[in-house]
Protein backbone atom coordinates (compact mmCIF):
# COMPACT_ATOMS: atom_id res chain seq x y z
CA UNK A 1 0.00 0.00 0.00
CA UNK A 2 2.80 2.42 0.93
CA UNK A 3 4.63 1.73 -2.35
CA UNK A 4 1.42 2.30 -4.29
CA UNK A 5 0.92 5.65 -2.60
CA UNK A 6 4.51 6.68 -3.34
CA UNK A 7 4.06 5.69 -6.98
CA UNK A 8 0.86 7.71 -7.25
CA UNK A 9 2.65 10.65 -5.59
CA UNK A 10 5.49 10.45 -8.12
CA UNK A 11 3.03 10.34 -11.02
CA UNK A 12 1.21 13.38 -9.58
CA UNK A 13 4.43 15.37 -9.41
CA UNK A 14 5.39 14.38 -12.97
CA UNK A 15 2.03 15.63 -14.22
CA UNK A 16 2.44 18.89 -12.33
CA UNK A 17 5.93 19.37 -13.67
CA UNK A 18 4.67 18.82 -17.19
CA UNK A 19 2.91 22.21 -17.17
CA UNK A 20 5.78 23.91 -15.39
CA UNK A 21 8.22 22.32 -17.84
CA UNK A 22 6.37 23.91 -20.74
CA UNK A 23 6.74 27.31 -19.10
CA UNK A 24 10.47 26.69 -18.64
CA UNK A 25 10.89 25.68 -22.27
CA UNK A 26 9.26 28.94 -23.30
CA UNK A 27 11.48 30.83 -20.87
CA UNK A 28 14.59 29.52 -22.63
CA UNK A 29 13.24 29.67 -26.18
CA UNK A 30 14.86 31.89 -28.88
CA UNK A 31 12.17 34.53 -28.28
CA UNK A 32 13.07 34.69 -24.61
CA UNK A 33 16.76 34.90 -25.45
CA UNK A 34 16.10 38.22 -27.21
CA UNK A 35 15.95 39.88 -23.80
CA UNK A 36 19.29 41.39 -22.92
CA UNK A 37 20.86 43.40 -20.15
CA UNK A 38 20.63 43.01 -16.42
CA UNK A 39 17.30 42.83 -14.64
CA UNK A 40 16.95 44.25 -11.14
CA UNK A 41 14.97 42.76 -8.30
CA UNK A 42 12.46 45.00 -6.53
CA UNK A 43 12.67 43.70 -2.92
CA UNK A 44 9.62 45.68 -1.79
CA UNK A 45 7.43 43.77 -4.27
CA UNK A 46 9.06 40.37 -3.78
CA UNK A 47 8.49 37.66 -1.18
CA UNK A 48 8.83 33.99 -0.33
CA UNK A 49 6.07 33.01 2.08
CA UNK A 50 4.07 30.09 3.43
CA UNK A 51 0.49 29.69 2.27
CA UNK A 52 -2.30 27.34 3.31
CA UNK A 53 -1.46 25.17 0.30
CA UNK A 54 2.33 25.23 0.61
CA UNK A 55 4.88 27.86 -0.43
CA UNK A 56 4.58 30.85 -2.76
CA UNK A 57 7.39 32.77 -4.47
CA UNK A 58 6.83 36.21 -5.95
CA UNK A 59 9.78 38.02 -7.55
CA UNK A 60 9.36 41.45 -9.15
CA UNK A 61 11.94 42.21 -11.85
CA UNK A 62 12.68 45.33 -13.86
CA UNK A 63 12.48 43.32 -17.11
CA UNK A 64 11.92 39.75 -18.32
CA UNK A 65 14.95 37.47 -18.57
CA UNK A 66 15.47 33.78 -19.44
CA UNK A 67 15.01 31.58 -16.39
CA UNK A 68 14.64 28.02 -15.17
CA UNK A 69 13.59 26.33 -11.91
CA UNK A 70 14.30 22.88 -10.50
CA UNK A 71 14.64 21.01 -7.21
CA UNK A 72 17.58 19.17 -5.68
CA UNK A 73 17.55 16.53 -2.98
CA UNK A 74 19.96 15.77 -0.13
CA UNK A 75 19.38 18.37 1.26
CA UNK A 76 16.06 19.51 -0.23
CA UNK A 77 16.37 22.76 -2.19
CA UNK A 78 14.58 24.78 -4.82
CA UNK A 79 16.85 26.53 -7.32
CA UNK A 80 15.87 29.37 -9.67
CA UNK A 81 18.42 30.55 -12.24
CA UNK A 82 18.14 33.82 -14.17
CA UNK A 83 20.13 35.28 -17.06
CA UNK A 84 20.68 37.65 -15.36
CA UNK A 85 19.46 39.45 -12.20
CA UNK A 86 21.15 42.10 -10.07
CA UNK A 87 20.40 41.28 -6.40
CA UNK A 88 21.70 44.63 -5.09
CA UNK A 89 19.63 45.88 -2.15
CA UNK A 90 17.92 42.53 -1.57
CA UNK A 91 18.15 40.96 1.88
CA UNK A 92 17.31 37.31 2.30
CA UNK A 93 15.82 37.82 5.76
CA UNK A 94 13.44 40.48 4.45
CA UNK A 95 12.26 38.31 1.54
CA UNK A 96 11.73 35.14 3.55
CA UNK A 97 8.84 34.44 5.90
CA UNK A 98 7.22 31.28 7.21
CA UNK A 99 8.61 27.86 8.11
CA UNK A 100 8.54 25.83 4.90
CA UNK A 101 11.66 27.59 3.55
CA UNK A 102 14.37 27.75 6.21
CA UNK A 103 17.00 29.76 4.32
CA UNK A 104 17.39 31.81 1.15
CA UNK A 105 20.60 32.60 -0.70
CA UNK A 106 21.15 35.03 -3.56
CA UNK A 107 24.23 35.24 -5.74
CA UNK A 108 25.91 34.08 -8.92
CA UNK A 109 25.52 30.70 -10.52
CA UNK A 110 27.51 29.73 -13.60
CA UNK A 111 28.97 32.61 -15.70
CA UNK A 112 26.25 34.94 -16.99
CA UNK A 113 23.63 33.60 -14.60
CA UNK A 114 22.25 34.66 -11.22
CA UNK A 115 20.91 32.12 -8.75
CA UNK A 116 18.36 31.96 -5.94
CA UNK A 117 18.47 28.94 -3.64
CA UNK A 118 15.77 28.02 -1.11
CA UNK A 119 16.39 25.43 1.59
CA UNK A 120 13.15 23.51 2.15
CA UNK A 121 12.11 22.14 5.54
CA UNK A 122 9.84 19.51 3.94
CA UNK A 123 9.30 17.90 0.53
CA UNK A 124 7.49 20.40 -1.69
CA UNK A 125 6.65 19.78 -5.35
CA UNK A 126 6.49 22.51 -7.96
CA UNK A 127 2.81 23.12 -8.68
CA UNK A 128 3.23 26.02 -11.13
CA UNK A 129 5.84 28.53 -12.30
CA UNK A 130 5.51 31.38 -14.77
CA UNK A 131 6.97 34.76 -15.63
CA UNK A 132 4.56 37.47 -16.73
CA UNK A 133 5.50 40.70 -18.48
CA UNK A 134 3.76 44.01 -17.85
CA UNK A 135 3.10 46.85 -20.29
CA UNK A 136 5.66 48.91 -18.37
CA UNK A 137 8.39 46.45 -19.37
CA UNK A 138 8.69 44.95 -15.89
CA UNK A 139 8.19 41.27 -15.16
CA UNK A 140 7.01 39.10 -12.29
CA UNK A 141 7.97 35.51 -11.57
CA UNK A 142 5.34 33.56 -9.66
CA UNK A 143 5.88 30.01 -8.40
CA UNK A 144 3.75 27.80 -6.16
CA UNK A 145 4.89 24.69 -4.31
CA UNK A 146 2.72 22.11 -2.54
CA UNK A 147 3.54 19.28 -0.10
CA UNK A 148 4.41 15.89 -1.63
CA UNK A 149 5.83 12.65 -0.27
CA UNK A 150 9.57 12.29 0.24
CA UNK A 151 9.59 9.60 -2.46
CA UNK A 152 7.81 11.87 -4.95
CA UNK A 153 10.20 14.74 -4.22
CA UNK A 154 13.25 12.53 -4.72
CA UNK A 155 11.82 11.21 -8.00
CA UNK A 156 11.24 14.73 -9.37
CA UNK A 157 14.50 16.28 -8.14
CA UNK A 158 17.46 16.64 -10.48
CA UNK A 159 20.42 14.40 -9.58
CA UNK A 160 22.75 17.34 -10.31
CA UNK A 161 22.71 20.81 -11.81
CA UNK A 162 21.37 20.18 -15.36
CA UNK A 163 23.46 23.04 -16.76
CA UNK A 164 26.64 21.03 -16.36
CA UNK A 165 28.03 22.89 -13.38
CA UNK A 166 31.73 23.33 -12.72
CA UNK A 167 32.56 21.61 -9.44
CA UNK A 168 35.20 22.86 -7.06
CA UNK A 169 38.63 21.27 -7.41
CA UNK A 170 38.98 18.01 -5.45
CA UNK A 171 40.65 18.37 -2.06
CA UNK A 172 43.47 15.95 -1.25
CA UNK A 173 44.92 14.89 2.06
CA UNK A 174 48.26 13.09 2.30
CA UNK A 175 49.50 11.50 5.54
CA UNK A 176 52.76 9.74 6.24
CA UNK A 177 51.12 6.50 7.39
CA UNK A 178 47.95 6.45 5.31
CA UNK A 179 46.73 6.32 1.72
CA UNK A 180 45.93 9.25 -0.53
CA UNK A 181 42.39 10.50 0.20
CA UNK A 182 40.42 12.38 -2.47
CA UNK A 183 37.18 14.16 -1.49
CA UNK A 184 34.96 15.55 -4.22
CA UNK A 185 32.99 18.63 -3.14
CA UNK A 186 29.30 17.95 -3.91
CA UNK A 187 28.38 21.65 -3.99
CA UNK A 188 26.28 22.99 -6.84
CA UNK A 189 28.28 26.14 -7.49
CA UNK A 190 27.79 29.78 -6.56
CA UNK A 191 25.49 30.34 -3.61
CA UNK A 192 24.43 26.68 -3.33
CA UNK A 193 26.85 24.84 -1.01
CA UNK A 194 25.32 21.42 -1.57
CA UNK A 195 25.87 18.70 1.02
CA UNK A 196 28.63 18.93 3.62
CA UNK A 197 30.47 16.29 5.63
CA UNK A 198 32.19 16.58 8.98
CA UNK A 199 35.94 16.94 8.93
CA UNK A 200 36.10 18.54 5.49
CA UNK A 201 36.25 22.20 4.55
CA UNK A 202 35.58 23.79 1.21
CA UNK A 203 38.74 24.76 -0.76
CA UNK A 204 39.45 28.48 -0.64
Amino acid sequence: MRRARAARGGEWVRRLLGGAGLALMLATSPAAQEFSGLARLDPSESRVADTRRGLEIELALSQPVPWRVFTLDGPRRLVIDFAQVDWSGAEAAALLSGERATALRLGRGRPGWSRLVLDLSEPLGLLSAEMRSAASGAARLHAVLAPVTAEAFAAAAKPADPAGETLAAPQTSITADGPLVVAIDPGHGGVDPGACARGWSRPS
